[in-house]
């Protein structure tokens, strides 16, 4: 089974996917032959492939919702913001679910988490703990604010000369998590916290690439050995290093003054330590953990990046970027959060960064909960849905110009900043609020010293 999921002839040119997409048109199928989770009308079938096509041609193509796969595992993709917006709001309780072949956590955590009391106790925990040590505070300002004076000092040292600053920034958001998550921050030299963060890259990029999809759609080869064994090993490492982090945590633990989040944690477990339907446990910090690192440093580094790259190509809007930060600002001082709301335009750039930058193409996997009536479609209990987020970030009925990068998408006619609805860079609801709170004042104070 593995040598032909292995070796399956795809095809390698363009005229050979489109010939090989097209052929699928001549497939006459039933609803039950097409997709087994569905009844009713039948979803257009694509053939089983283990590279992402692109989605949002086939939308055109299929429509905003249609049937995919991963290797042999069938999903039905959402397009569009009105799908998406149906899907995740009008019935997101529905569609709450998480698929289950999440093969590290196993459904531990916040993200990966499968719908249910646990979930709903990580999350109302998560954020309440976030809030308590500064987010949406002056310490959660301060601790960002300190990174980005050793930021700015390491792209003066360079002294106008071409330089990568992909490592440093990466370094400077992680250790915005790190003062949260583990009550203190690393020298960019200590190699404690070079072997973390090269870690957490490596595990992230296998998570993007071939051997992880094969390795959620096939459990069985994580007993067997092969290229994939690394993301493993490598999994071993990052949760080894964060247990070690919880058991220095616990020896010095202070029941009067929680330092971090993995205090604040210990001590909540410590509480409902009696409570048999307690879902505070270690594996679950242990997850929740991880799931900060992965959800806040990746997203909101690499759109970093692509704010320098945007203001290099772009002077014009950097100038006016300056021109504004400097009228409210002045040279003084750095910007606070309660600039945002006197910046306009800088807040409209910031958004557009997301829009076009675009990091998270989709959100990770839903499920339905139950057998739900959707359009004119009923998907049946866990049916996983695959949600498009580039298609709503590009979506031409929500936005004045969504192929080029303008933020003018975010502004009206009186240059007022204003948030269209199709604007979900993440996925919708609230708990994005943590990485929209870190993303926007990074971006704002850089753009200012760039």
């Amino acid at each position: 089974m593995l040598l032909l999921v292995l070796y399956f002839p795809l095809p390698q040119t363009p005229h050979q996917r489109e010939k090989f997409v097209d052929a699928c048109d001549n497939l006459v199928l039933t609803a039950d032959e097409a997709h087994p989770f569905f009844s009713f009308s039948p979803l257009p079938p694509l053939p089983p492939t283990l590279l992402f096509p692109n989605y949002n041609q086939l939308a055109k193509k299929y429509g905003n919702i249609f049937t995919c796969y991963m290797i042999h595992i069938p999903m039905v993709a959402l397009n569009g913001f009105q799908m998406i917006q149906e899907a995740l709001v009008h019935q997101g309780s529905n569609f709450a679910g998480r698929p289950q072949f999440d093969i590290f956590s196993k459904g531990q955590g916040i993200i990966n988490a499968p719908y249910g009391k646990s979930w709903k106790q990580q999350r109302r925990f998560l954020m309440t703990i976030l809030r308590n040590f500064g987010l949406g505070k002056n310490a959660f300002e301060e601790k960002i604010l300190e990174e980005v004076r050793y930021l700015i000092e390491i792209f003066r040292s360079t002294d106008g000369r071409p330089f990568n600053p992909d490592i440093e920034i990466t370094n400077a958001v992680s250790n915005v998590i790190c003062s949260i998550v583990f009550g203190e921050r690393f020298h960019y030299t200590d190699p404690n916290f070079i072997q973390m963060t090269e870690l957490f890259d490596k595990s992230l990029k296998f998570q993007a690439g071939i051997w992880f999809q094969v390795a959620m759609a096939l459990p069985f080869l994580s007993s067997f050995p092969g290229p994939h064994q690394k993301m493993f090993r490598v999994q071993a490492e990052i949760e080894a290093i964060i247990q070690d982090f919880i058991k220095k945590h616990r020896e010095s633990l202070d029941l009067q003054k929680p330092r971090d989040f993995i205090d604040a944690y210990l001590l909540e477990m410590k509480k409902e330590q009696e409570s048999p339907n307690s879902c505070l446990t270690e594996g679950n910090l242990v997850y929740n953990v991880f799931d900060l690192f992965v959800a806040g440093t990746e997203t909101t580094a690499t759109t970093l990046r692509w704010a320098i790259l945007y203001m290099m190509t772009y002077p014009d809007i950097q100038e006016k970027c300056q021109k504004e930060i400097e009228q409210v600002v002045g040279w003084c001082r750095l910007p606070c959060m309660d600039d945002r709301v006197k910046m306009p335009y800088v807040s409209a750039v910031i958004h557009e960064i997301q829009r076009f930058g675009n990091v998270v193409p989709f959100t990770p996997a839903h499920a339905a909960i139950q057998d739900t009536s959707f359009r004119s479609y009923t998907m049946k209990k866990d049916t996983i849905m695959l949600v498009n987020l580039t298609s709503a970030l590009f979506d031409e009925a929500a936005w004045k110009d969504p192929n080029n990068f303008n933020p003018g998408n975010f502004q009206n006619e009186d240059g007022e900043f204003v948030k269209p609805e199709a604007f979900i860079p993440f996925s919708l609801g609230e708990s994005i609020s943590f990485l929209v709170s870190l993303l926007h004042y990074m971006l704002s104070v850089i753009i200012q010293q760039i």
